[in-house]
């Protein structure tokens, strides 16, 4: 009886696990304003809840087409369709703020405004803090704290000009390394570390009260396609697709995600309608994301503007779809005249249920409650672009390229550089001037710079190859303009055969800045003694390599993804440091700059006045990190 008794009170556990508590925003609604507001709109206005446009404030610079985003359109939709919500694309902060104060202005209801930033609004807006890549973070190991920081920290960048939610963080396991779309902005192929970094990531925004939405569900990363120009296959079968695809999007459902992304995909093991993506498709939303998986929080449409979608659905029959088969806001509607039009046709003929819009419509209005809508203010523009890139978020930044530096090879124990006496070169690669991995290495020892430009011919390549050849050491930087696979990772002919004829010196070390996966592009590197991955090519990423390179600051990170035979997933030689000092920022150790310098600049600049020194260097240091160099008078 006993173990009768035992098995039914398991399978009520289990049970109990399909059903998702209710997301925060739902949990934290102020109702009676969520019934005041869907009590005083007409059953248009209550599908125009549904639907988010897509809004640019630099036409010039979109990577959209702007024709149903430029601003007197957007004004049009505002005021005759009564639209729910703005989705931005590229701009710059300033305009984008008098626009949405603008637009804030002219809606009936207060609108959600919903932006892409997987590494924050630097991935549409000018003037702001571009953090670290998905496939960055995917590299750093242990103690990942600092994704929650940096979580957080997109809130607040978000809450201050006026965004309530990030569609992030991409939580597709890129297993194929051919993947045009999600590629870099996966956090990897391992399906663990992909879910405990976007948990990180995810709740570090909704704790910083933004509203998130993992993508691009059921997973984009097994594709060789991209949704924005078809529609992908996923040619998996059920199995794999729960054990792999699925299993991040499940594990996050249920430490208790509040938005979910659906993809533009086919996947037949899971829906066998030939040309439907999964937006469409009722058992890949209704079925499996609400029921099976129990997902109770705001579903969304990847942008219904991508060819994985309007190739087979045109004329509002898109949104029509999406709505059926359980979609609650349609972002990125071009047309949206069509669009309304099509869906009251089909709530007029039963397709779609009055009641089921209704409840949707509270869903969304429950969403910008949550957000702080039901108390709007418009945004402050003064100092806007200033406190969008505050110093917290460079402290961020460098502890999270710290940990993510990789090496993945190192032949001779060259890395770090135990012996500063010998002679050293360094050569970048694409570079027009003296690069900041360049300056820092100088804080150490004495470097020679060389330098190999884009234009660079072969005689060029060879003119520097001949300066080196009788130096101990030479540090070859790669840097790779361009992250994309499209862009082919910013390799060209003349960087590839640079890199190629540097490292058949006796004794060369290369540092890639950039993508991981163009590492298969990439010629000579048998003749590398050792090779460190950085990554990224942003002024910091160089700083904190040249740093590591020279014995201040610890290789942590592994691969988060397998290139070839030689370099796979979860490679990485872990190496302490040689307790030489770092460069940084006082921040990093709690210390005010500003009253910093202020103080230095007050005591040094009195001793120039009195005369008591033509000149001084002032450097200070605090537990091994130099916080401070300035150099004052003659």
């Amino acid at each position: 009886m006993k173990k009768y008794l035992l098995l039914l009170t398991l399978v009520a556990c289990q049970l109990s696990t399909q059903a998702q508590q209710k997301p925060k925003f739902l949990r934290e609604t102020n109702q009676r304003w969520v019934d005041s507001v869907f009590n005083k709109l007409t059953p248009d206005e209550r599908i125009a809840q549904l639907i988010m446009i897509a809004a640019v404030s630099d036409t010039k610079r979109a990577i959209i087409d702007t024709t149903f985003s430029r601003p007197a359109v957007v004004r049009e939709y505002i005021n005759k369709y009564k639209i729910g919500g703005l989705i931005f694309f590229q701009g710059s902060p300033y305009k984008q703020a008098v626009l949405t104060n603008e637009y804030q202005k002219l809606s009936k209801v207060p609108l959600l405004v919903a932006i892409d930033g997987e590494w924050g609004l630097n991935m549409r807006l000018d003037s702001t803090v571009r953090l670290p890549y998905q496939m960055t973070l995917g590299a750093i190991q242990g103690n990942i704290d600092g994704i929650y920081d940096m979580g957080k920290e997109m809130a607040k960048h978000c809450k201050r000009i006026g965004i309530h939610i990030n569609f992030a963080p991409t939580v597709d396991i890129n297993s194929n390394p051919n993947n045009p779309v999600i590629n870099f902005r996966s956090f990897g192929e391992n399906r663990e570390d992909v879910f405990e970094k976007s948990f990180h990531y995810m709740r570090g925004m909704q704790d910083g009260g933004i509203l998130s939405s993992i993508k691009h569900f059921p997973g984009h990363g097994d594709t060789e396609a991209d949704s924005h120009y078809g529609l992908p296959v996923i040619k998996h079968n059920k199995q794999h697709l729960n054990e792999n695809e699925i299993y991040p999007f499940k594990k996050l459902i249920d430490a208790g995600a509040d938005g979910v992304m659906v993809a533009h995909l086919s996947i037949p093991a899971l829906d066998t309608i030939q040309n439907q993506p999964s937006t469409l498709s009722k058992k890949i939303v209704s079925d499996l994301l609400k029921k099976e998986l129990g997902f109770k929080g705001m579903i969304y449409s990847d942008a219904m503007n991508m060819q994985g979608l309007t190739k087979y659905y045109k004329d509002g029959n898109g949104e029509v779809q999406a709505l059926v088969a359980g979609l609650e806001i349609l972002e990125f509607v071009p047309d949206i005249p069509k669009a309304i039009a099509a869906i009251k046709k089909a709530v007029l003929e039963g397709k779609i249920p009055q009641s089921e819009i209704d409840e949707r419509c509270k869903k969304v209005l429950a969403a910008k409650s949550w957000a702080g809508l039901d108390k709007y203010k418009p945004i402050e523009l003064t100092n806007l672009t200033a406190d969008l890139n505050p110093i917290s978020s460079e402290v961020v930044n460098r502890k999270l390229y710290t940990k993510s530096l990789t090496v993945i090879k190192d032949a001779n124990n060259q890395l770090p550089i135990n012996d500063l006496t010998q002679k050293i070169a360094s050569v970048s690669i694409d570079a027009e001037a003296k690069t900041p991995f360049q300056s820092m290495l100088d804080n150490y020892t004495n470097v020679s710079h060389f330098r190999i430009a884009k234009n660079a011919t072969e005689a060029d390549i060879l003119s520097v190859k001949e300066k080196i050849k009788d130096f101990d050491l030479v540090l070859v930087a790669l840097h790779e303009d361009n992250i994309r696979p499209g862009k082919n990772y910013g390799l060209t002919p003349t960087n590839i055969k640079a890199t190629k004829l540097l490292l058949e010196h006796k004794n060369a070390s290369l540092t890639i800045f950039g993508n991981p996966y163009s590492i298969n592009k990439l010629e000579g590197l048998n003749n590398a003694k050792s090779i460190l991955m950085a990554y990224q090519l942003t002024n910091l990423t160089e700083e904190v390599a040249a740093q590591a390179i020279m014995g201040a600051l610890p290789f942590e990170g592994k691969l988060p993804v397998s290139i070839n035979a030689d370099f796979k997933v979860g490679q990485g030689i872990i190496k302490p440091t040689l307790n030489r000092l770092q460069y940084s920022i006082p921040e990093l150790l709690g210390i005010d700059s500003k009253a910093l310098n202020k103080r230095i600049d007050s005591v040094v600049n009195q001793a120039l006045q009195q005369e008591a020194t033509p000149g001084a260097v002032v450097q200070v240091a605090k537990d091994g990190v130099v916080i401070f160099k300035k150099a004052y008078g003659k």
